[in-house]
């Protein structure tokens, strides 16, 4: 089951979910989830954004966040793969990568080979292969909380926040 569907069977996920669908025939475009996202925060309050996408969603996902890394929170692609060569820019986004290990369909080393990458460059990177599982993981990843726990608890990573003196904000 993916996640629409089960915030559709009524799970309550405090977080606003958005679930864009590619038109067939075509690829997942950065520059359009990007105009999504920023549609969304500019509607809400939104405190982080992390990301989730299953086969073709979980290579969006891997490359929405090599696109905008300062942007995403976390990741947690879904029998997906991405540009290893671009993995150093993912040092601070959380990942949690996940992959069925007889899936025919996109070769589970898609998703090794990426959180190898980004453990490499320094990043937080996981990865939950599933023994007997082909392509179709959904229900195993989406069906169960921990994902959401994890996704939900994720901030910026490194990040240096600089707060002004008392001195500074008078001479203004």
């Amino acid at each position: 089951m993916e996640l629409p569907a089960r915030i559709d069977q009524g799970y309550d996920l405090p977080a606003i979910v958005v679930s864009p669908q590619c038109p067939l025939g075509e690829s997942w475009r950065p520059d359009k989830l990007l105009s999504l996202i920023k549609a969304a925060e500019q509607r809400f309050r939104v405190a982080s954004v992390a990301v989730t996408g299953y086969s073709m969603g979980g290579f969006g996902a891997w490359k929405l966040a090599q696109t905008a890394p300062s942007k995403i929170t976390a990741i947690a692609p879904v029998c997906g793969g991405g540009d290893e060569t671009k993995a150093g820019c993912l040092k601070d986004v959380s990942v949690w990568a996940f992959h069925g290990a007889k899936d025919k369909l996109v070769p589970p080393s898609s998703s090794r080979r990426m959180v190898d990458a980004v453990r490499q460059a320094g990043g937080e990177a996981k990865l939950t292969i599933f023994p007997e599982a082909g392509h179709n993981v959904t229900s195993l990843v989406y069906n169960d909380n921990e994902i959401f726990d994890w996704l939900l608890t994720k901030r910026k990573r490194n990040l240096t926040y600089r707060v002004p003196s008392i001195e500074s904000l008078h001479e203004r």
